[in-house]
């Protein structure tokens, strides 16, 4: 079977079966924090996004604004700044030009990190891509893309005994009200 092979910044790149897809969890905060972000700026932005890399899974747990050194409606780039130590990746908007990896991002933010996100609205909503470069077991190197998964925000308080509790207090009533009609007659 003959391999797709291409070339980004000079480097041969190659595809392979044998290279394992960790999917990205993104929190709740990190989603809403991305979603701050794509509603009250209107230039391309970056983060630092932070977490953990796990056996099966990439978590991104929080994202770090660092401060920016230039920005448009096309483009971002960050001043130097101290990169978290927990950081797993890098996110980058697009705005509304869609959710994919250009050439430059593949140049030069996607290869600096083990996660590189692209986050854009379409269609009035936010949607995100993410790739990650990995060394095959031949030693190649090979951009595959990972599934992202956003994680829904976790209760703030017991789901079950609030359910129950308001459930007993609502038919109470039900049953006063009963009482109220049957004696009204």
């Amino acid at each position: 079977m003959k391999q797709n092979r291409w070339s980004v910044g000079g480097v041969e790149e190659v595809s392979c079966s044998l290279v394992k897809i960790k999917p990205v969890q993104l929190s709740f905060t990190t989603i809403q924090k991305v979603a701050i972000l794509m509603s009250l700026v209107k230039t391309e932005w970056i983060a630092y996004l932070q977490g953990k890399l796990e056996e099966d899974v990439i978590q991104v747990k929080d994202l770090v604004v660092p401060p920016h050194k230039e920005v448009s409606a096309c483009s971002a780039e960050v001043e130097p700044f101290h990169i978290p130590t927990d950081c797993v990746g890098v996110i980058h908007s697009h705005r509304t030009m869609g959710t994919f990896h250009s050439l430059t991002d593949a140049d030069y933010v996607d290869r600096t990190h083990p996660v590189s996100m692209v986050v854009s609205i379409q269609r009035g909503k936010i949607q995100f891509s993410a790739v990650s470069w990995v060394k095959t077991p031949c030693g190649k190197h090979s951009l595959v893309t990972l599934p992202v998964q956003e994680q829904s925000p976790e209760p703030t308080f017991n789901v079950v005994a609030f359910a129950e509790e308001a459930l007993t207090n609502i038919k109470q009533g039900e049953k006063k009200n009963n009482l109220l009609n049957i004696i009204e007659v």
